[in-house]
């Protein structure tokens, strides 16, 4: 299953008629943490932010974004469908986000993590992500630090 839906798997810039399903992705993964389907939309409409979506059987499984500051690309989501997850989706979206990310002028590229999302963090580590420091009790419900990653190396990215 795992190499059959990873063939299957459009990546393609968000458009309007992803939002209803992007915000319901983030209200599974976030809670009441999520990016809200205003907020969504908003980024769609900024030159200096990039959404992407993962499409599997004409259905949106998984969305991530970059806003570009100052050249620093701040990673502000990454979100894959629940009944989706650990087939690789977000390995290949992220990929495909960070190459979007140096197209909107992104020279490096930054992050914010939950200490205790051990799979976020291997996906961000096999990307190339240093942990640079950590923000102590960041985060609530529960209350947990965030690790904070930089990826300063986009050449890689650039060329492929």
């Amino acid at each position: 299953m795992m190499s059959e839906a990873i063939n299957n798997i459009i990546l393609r810039d968000m458009t309007a008629s992803d939002l209803d399903r992007a915000s319901h992705l983030e209200k599974e993964a976030f809670g009441k943490f999520a990016w809200t389907r205003a907020q969504l939309e908003d980024a769609l409409e900024r030159n200096d932010t990039a959404y992407v979506v993962a499409v599997l059987d004409d259905e949106v499984v998984g969305l991530c974004g970059v806003q570009n500051i100052c050249g620093d690309g701040e990673i502000t989501n990454v979100s894959v469908d629940s009944s989706k997850r650990n087939l690789g989706i977000a390995s290949r979206m992220f990929a495909y986000l960070l190459k979007r990310g140096c197209e909107i002028g992104c020279t490096a590229f930054t992050l914010e993590v939950r200490a205790g999302n051990a799979s976020a963090i291997r996906l961000y580590e096999s990307a190339g992500f240093i942990s640079e420091g950590v923000r102590p009790s960041f985060y609530d419900s529960p209350k947990e630090d965030a690790v904070i990653y930089w990826l300063r190396n986009v050449e890689d990215i650039k060329t492929n």
